[in-house]
């Protein structure tokens, strides 16, 4: 989980939340779900087998 207190982090925080939820392709992990839980901002994505980058 992510706690942002700057406005702008938080804005670009969303910004790629939207951009990542919106893309569907076999290359690029997909965004499950996103939201807030007891203040802090979450993003859920999909599970990857294999090596840690």
């Amino acid at each position: 989980m992510t706690q942002l207190g700057n406005p702008k982090g938080m804005k670009r925080y969303l910004q790629e939340v939207r951009a990542a939820s919106a893309m569907a392709h076999p290359h690029i992990v997909q965004t499950l779900e996103s939201g807030v839980a007891d203040g802090c901002h979450f993003l859920v994505m999909e599970f990857l087998h294999g090596l840690d980058l």
